[in-house]
């Protein structure tokens, strides 16, 4: 390694620079040693070294952020500078230094595989990473990804107040809401609610269902005869089971015929529950790129070509997801709320950094 170069030098900025003018700084270089490997790569007769060369200074790069980013780290190397002993370790003209010894975890981890056969270098990106992810080839010039731990903690924000406004509106506003509707029909489906309750009870305390009286009738029959009831008290414990079974069927119809009397406010308060949901998600993302999460972590979303996300693609977005979590919810909950975070968390392992959604509506997430 040059002895003149530094880890500010690598990055090419100033040794007073601050933590947002570092990490420019680092996505910038990130972003032209990423770009020379995808050329040399694609060209008609790739020089191995140049692309190994390449490869160390992205090491160097990376390196040189790894210690600058930390407070701590920095205020030590800094430390050593003025001490005239800058560390030499990082060799800014080819990764590693020659003469330096590599670390053996670092050396075992070059060669390590999974149990796919992949190198663990190329497995993906930890959801909670703090580090920046490669910007991928297909993404416009000037953006660049955001931190995995930035996109998760700013997703589960905007889950909290998604999850709050449902809670309120489904369990809480929206009952009162349709009980003050249709005051007559909520009353009379208590009321079957009870009675459906109080036939479940009852049949939970007779288990003797008619096949079950039947096999140990035989059983009894073959080991002492006479041992059994009469024949009437036989006939009354069917009739009972009979009886309960036709009374929950009619409590049954009654229920549904007095949640279809209230179809109306249920689905209207559904729809209302999705409107208030995309009210929070789209305006804000359609005029910034940001919903209050995105902004606190200072993310934001936007169209494949660079071009703000706008009022269409904001609907599109976030709409699949309200629309997918409130359907598959409702008919196979919880694993349709299961369902569709693996969809939204399927850019972690995307070559183009997008989830599912992101895919379908054709937007990216960047930092900033």
């Amino acid at each position: 390694m040059s002895e003149d170069l530094t880890l500010y030098d690598v990055l090419g900025v100033d040794s007073a620079a601050d933590k947002d003018a570092i990490k420019a700084a680092y996505q910038t270089r990130l972003s032209e040693v990423q770009g020379d490997v995808a050329r040399e790569q694609g060209a008609k007769k790739p020089d191995q070294g140049s692309i190994d060369g390449y490869r160390r200074e992205e090491a160097s790069v990376r390196g040189a952020w790894q210690v600058l980013s930390d407070p701590y780290q920095r205020g030590r190397y800094d430390a050593t500078m003025e001490l005239g002993g800058a560390d030499r370790d990082l060799d800014v003209d080819g990764g590693v230094d020659d003469d330096a010894p590599v670390p053996a975890r670092a050396a075992g981890r070059e060669q390590a595989v999974d149990r796919r056969g992949r190198p663990i270098r190329e497995r993906p990106p930890s959801l909670f990473s703090t580090a920046p992810l490669p910007v991928p080839s297909s993404w416009p010039s000037g953006f660049h990804p955001p931190p995995p731990r930035a996109r998760v903690l700013a997703m589960l924000v905007d889950m909290v107040v998604l999850a709050t406004i449902f809670f309120v509106g489904f369990f809480i506003a929206g009952p009162a809401i349709i009980d003050k509707a249709y005051p007559k029909e909520t009353a009379k489906l208590d009321l079957v609610n009870e009675c459906q309750k109080q036939l479940a009870d009852e049949q939970d305390r007779d288990p003797l269902k008619l096949t079950t009286i039947q096999t140990a009738e035989a059983f009894c029959d073959r080991k002492v005869p006479g041992m059994l009831a009469t024949p009437d008290n036989r006939a009354k414990l069917t009739n009972k089971e009979n009886r309960l079974d036709k009374d929950a069927e009619r409590a049954d119809d009654r229920g549904r015929d007095l949640q279809g009397d209230i179809a109306l406010g249920t689905y209207g308060l559904q729809f209302t529950l999705i409107g208030l949901m995309l009210l929070y998600l789209v305006p804000l993302s359609a005029r910034t790129g940001q919903t209050f999460g995105k902004r606190l972590f200072q993310i934001r979303v936007v169209q494949v070509d660079g071009s703000p996300i706008g009022v269409r693609s904001s609907i599109g977005r976030y709409g699949i997801v309200v629309l997918a979590s409130m359907f598959l919810g409702a008919f196979i909950f919880p694993l349709g709320f299961a369902l569709v975070l693996f969809g939204v968390l399927g850019w972690q392992r995307n070559p183009n950094l997008q989830g599912l959604h992101d895919r379908m509506s054709k937007t990216i997430v960047v930092d900033g």
